[in-house]
Protein backbone atom coordinates (compact mmCIF):
# COMPACT_ATOMS: atom_id res chain seq x y z
CA UNK A 1 0.00 0.00 0.00
CA UNK A 2 2.95 2.32 0.64
CA UNK A 3 4.08 1.85 -2.97
CA UNK A 4 1.06 3.58 -4.51
CA UNK A 5 1.61 7.03 -2.86
CA UNK A 6 5.34 6.77 -3.65
CA UNK A 7 4.61 6.10 -7.35
CA UNK A 8 2.16 9.00 -7.48
CA UNK A 9 4.77 11.33 -5.98
CA UNK A 10 7.47 10.18 -8.40
CA UNK A 11 5.18 10.61 -11.41
CA UNK A 12 4.18 14.09 -10.28
CA UNK A 13 7.82 15.12 -9.96
CA UNK A 14 9.00 13.38 -13.14
CA UNK A 15 6.02 12.80 -15.49
CA UNK A 16 6.39 10.40 -18.41
CA UNK A 17 6.98 11.93 -21.83
CA UNK A 18 3.61 10.64 -23.10
CA UNK A 19 5.36 8.72 -25.84
CA UNK A 20 6.50 11.86 -27.66
CA UNK A 21 9.74 11.96 -29.59
CA UNK A 22 12.88 12.94 -27.72
CA UNK A 23 13.88 16.56 -27.98
CA UNK A 24 16.52 17.09 -30.68
CA UNK A 25 19.96 18.44 -29.88
CA UNK A 26 20.13 21.86 -31.47
CA UNK A 27 23.49 23.49 -30.79
CA UNK A 28 23.81 26.89 -29.18
CA UNK A 29 26.47 29.53 -29.77
CA UNK A 30 28.19 28.18 -26.66
CA UNK A 31 28.45 24.77 -28.37
CA UNK A 32 29.45 26.16 -31.77
CA UNK A 33 33.19 25.48 -31.76
CA UNK A 34 32.78 21.87 -30.66
CA UNK A 35 29.83 21.36 -33.01
CA UNK A 36 31.82 22.64 -36.01
CA UNK A 37 34.76 20.37 -35.18
CA UNK A 38 32.49 17.39 -34.52
CA UNK A 39 30.36 17.78 -37.67
CA UNK A 40 32.82 19.27 -40.15
CA UNK A 41 36.02 17.61 -39.01
CA UNK A 42 39.37 18.88 -37.83
CA UNK A 43 40.22 20.53 -41.15
CA UNK A 44 43.16 22.41 -39.64
CA UNK A 45 44.87 19.29 -38.26
CA UNK A 46 47.92 18.39 -40.33
CA UNK A 47 47.68 14.70 -39.50
CA UNK A 48 43.88 14.52 -39.85
CA UNK A 49 41.81 13.57 -42.86
CA UNK A 50 41.62 16.06 -45.72
CA UNK A 51 38.91 18.72 -45.36
CA UNK A 52 35.62 17.62 -46.80
CA UNK A 53 35.23 13.95 -45.83
CA UNK A 54 33.50 14.58 -42.53
CA UNK A 55 31.73 17.60 -44.01
CA UNK A 56 30.27 15.46 -46.82
CA UNK A 57 28.88 13.02 -44.28
CA UNK A 58 27.29 15.88 -42.31
CA UNK A 59 25.90 17.42 -45.51
CA UNK A 60 24.25 14.12 -46.46
CA UNK A 61 22.20 14.35 -43.24
CA UNK A 62 21.28 18.01 -43.54
CA UNK A 63 17.57 17.26 -43.97
CA UNK A 64 17.45 15.65 -40.54
CA UNK A 65 19.19 18.63 -38.92
CA UNK A 66 16.89 21.09 -40.66
CA UNK A 67 13.80 19.11 -39.65
CA UNK A 68 14.85 19.21 -35.98
CA UNK A 69 16.52 22.65 -35.90
CA UNK A 70 14.98 24.67 -38.77
CA UNK A 71 15.98 28.11 -37.48
CA UNK A 72 19.25 27.28 -35.76
CA UNK A 73 22.09 29.54 -36.85
CA UNK A 74 24.83 27.03 -35.96
CA UNK A 75 23.16 24.24 -37.95
CA UNK A 76 22.61 26.45 -40.98
CA UNK A 77 26.17 27.75 -40.89
CA UNK A 78 27.51 24.21 -40.57
CA UNK A 79 25.48 23.14 -43.60
CA UNK A 80 26.77 26.08 -45.63
CA UNK A 81 30.34 25.49 -44.48
CA UNK A 82 30.05 21.78 -45.35
CA UNK A 83 28.80 22.79 -48.79
CA UNK A 84 31.83 25.07 -49.19
CA UNK A 85 34.25 22.36 -48.09
CA UNK A 86 32.80 19.78 -50.47
CA UNK A 87 32.34 22.02 -53.52
CA UNK A 88 34.94 22.12 -56.29
CA UNK A 89 34.55 25.92 -56.40
CA UNK A 90 34.70 26.12 -52.57
CA UNK A 91 31.37 28.01 -52.62
CA UNK A 92 28.03 27.14 -51.09
CA UNK A 93 25.15 27.03 -53.60
CA UNK A 94 23.21 30.28 -53.82
CA UNK A 95 19.83 28.62 -53.24
CA UNK A 96 21.11 27.10 -50.00
CA UNK A 97 22.52 30.45 -48.89
CA UNK A 98 19.21 32.17 -49.56
CA UNK A 99 17.32 29.48 -47.63
CA UNK A 100 19.69 30.03 -44.70
CA UNK A 101 19.24 33.81 -44.88
CA UNK A 102 15.46 33.34 -44.81
CA UNK A 103 15.60 30.94 -41.85
CA UNK A 104 18.12 32.97 -39.84
CA UNK A 105 18.04 36.64 -40.87
CA UNK A 106 20.85 38.95 -39.79
CA UNK A 107 23.39 36.20 -39.13
CA UNK A 108 26.97 37.32 -39.53
CA UNK A 109 28.01 33.70 -40.06
CA UNK A 110 25.59 33.22 -42.96
CA UNK A 111 26.33 36.64 -44.46
CA UNK A 112 30.04 35.81 -44.39
CA UNK A 113 29.42 32.61 -46.37
CA UNK A 114 27.35 34.68 -48.80
CA UNK A 115 30.19 37.20 -49.12
CA UNK A 116 32.65 34.42 -49.96
CA UNK A 117 30.25 32.94 -52.51
CA UNK A 118 29.44 36.24 -54.22
CA UNK A 119 32.97 37.58 -54.00
CA UNK A 120 31.87 41.22 -53.82
CA UNK A 121 32.92 44.06 -51.56
CA UNK A 122 29.26 44.94 -50.97
CA UNK A 123 28.40 41.47 -49.65
CA UNK A 124 31.49 41.46 -47.42
CA UNK A 125 30.65 44.93 -46.09
CA UNK A 126 27.12 43.73 -45.26
CA UNK A 127 28.60 40.89 -43.18
CA UNK A 128 31.01 43.23 -41.37
CA UNK A 129 28.16 45.67 -40.59
CA UNK A 130 26.37 42.87 -38.72
CA UNK A 131 29.40 42.29 -36.47
CA UNK A 132 32.51 44.41 -37.02
CA UNK A 133 34.55 42.12 -34.72
CA UNK A 134 33.73 38.89 -36.60
CA UNK A 135 37.14 37.90 -38.01
CA UNK A 136 35.89 35.72 -40.92
CA UNK A 137 33.76 38.67 -42.13
CA UNK A 138 36.79 40.95 -41.89
CA UNK A 139 38.85 38.43 -43.88
CA UNK A 140 36.15 38.22 -46.56
CA UNK A 141 36.14 42.01 -46.83
CA UNK A 142 39.92 42.21 -46.99
CA UNK A 143 40.01 39.53 -49.70
CA UNK A 144 37.53 41.43 -51.86
CA UNK A 145 38.92 44.89 -51.17
CA UNK A 146 42.36 44.10 -52.53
Amino acid sequence: MMLLPLMATLLAVNPPDAGGPPQPFCPTVKDAEFFFWWQLGPSQAKEGPPPGGTAALFLSGKDFWLRDCPRNEIVWYSILRAAELTSHERKAPSDLIEAARTAVPSSVWIETVRARALGTVEAAEAAVRLDPKHVPAQVALAAEAR
